[in-house]
């Protein structure tokens, strides 16, 4: 019924932001090699993205196994 394309629906907008969190992860080790910029900045803002991530799974986590 609609419970299954709701959760269809979620799946596909959680797999977006995972892909679009690693497409900024590239993009910062990418630009921080391009500009010589000391790559532990981008080791630290790379930990907080997943940091988010890591709470995002958590959050949907229940979501999930509701569905």
């Amino acid at each position: 019924g609609s419970d299954g394309y709701k959760g269809q629906a979620l799946g596909k907008g959680i797999r977006k932001i995972k892909d679009a969190t690693n497409d900024i992860k590239k993009e910062i080790n990418e630009s921080a090699k391009n500009q010589g910029i000391d790559t532990d900045i981008a080791k630290d803002i790379n930990k907080e993205i997943n940091e988010v991530k890591e709470n995002f799974d958590d959050m949907t986590g229940p979501i999930k196994r509701n569905m």
